[in-house]
């Protein structure tokens, strides 16, 4: 996807199902499971944005290492 990725066992396979169940796992166990959620939701506004605007052809920096 965004070139950042790694499966939590160290293999080249990334698997949204698994991620998904990890970060609700998280979230059942934490001190203050809303702050964590709003995290977690700007995040993924975050890395939506950020593949947006690459499909329209902005340019990144230079130094940016984000592959798609």
């Amino acid at each position: 996807m965004l070139g950042f990725e790694e499966a939590a066992d160290g293999s080249d396979e990334f698997d949204p199902l698994a991620e998904l169940s990890r970060q609700e796992e998280a979230l059942a166990g934490a001190a203050e499971a809303g702050r964590l959620r709003l995290l977690l939701a700007a995040e993924s506004v975050g890395a939506l944005i950020a593949r947006e605007i690459a499909a329209a052809g902005l340019p990144c920096a230079p130094t940016s290492t984000i592959v798609f």
